[in-house]
């Protein structure tokens, strides 16, 4: 671009993607047609943090107890308690583990909700009982299979 007068006035664009920048240069002169020239300069943009890699980091060093653990202290929690779901959610802005926790005897579900730092039990709630049917007599065998089979670690 050398050789523009002080009088040139210069509008540049950048457009990115995650591995290039493009520049490009419009000039105007004030006695000339306008004149348009583009340059293609190629921008690093890999960073030094993976955010993969935080993310996992951050989960390995403040989840003390597993997953595992919450669901054994949520079942505790509920008398004749079987887990039949868990997972890490966000409750008011905090990670917490959420564990499912019904008790058969009663048919009536609960969520458990235990901090994944402390492993303390935040709260214990009753939902009521939506998969009702599922306690029906016929179906006994397979709450049976599905407690002994799938919620068992290993």
């Amino acid at each position: 671009m050398a050789g523009l007068s002080a009088a040139t006035w210069k509008e540049t664009i950048i457009n990115t993607t995650s591995s290039n920048a493009y520049a490009q240069i419009a000039t105007t002169e004030p006695d000339e047609k306008q004149a348009a020239s583009s340059a293609v300069a190629t921008v690093s943009t890999t960073g030094s943090v993976n955010a993969t890699q935080a993310a996992i980091d951050f989960l390995n060093e403040n989840l003390n107890p597993t997953l595992v653990d919450a669901t054994d202290l949520a079942e505790d929690q509920v008398v004749n308690g079987t887990v039949i779901g868990g997972r890490l959610d966000v409750v008011q802005g905090h990670l917490v583990y959420n564990v499912t926790v019904v008790d058969s005897d009663n048919e009536v579900m609960y969520e458990v909700d235990i901090d994944p730092n402390t492993g303390r039990v935040l709260t214990t709630s009753a939902v009521g009982a939506p998969f009702g049917i599922l306690f029906t007599t016929e179906n006994d065998l397979m709450i049976e299979f599905l407690s002994q089979n799938l919620m068992q670690p290993g």
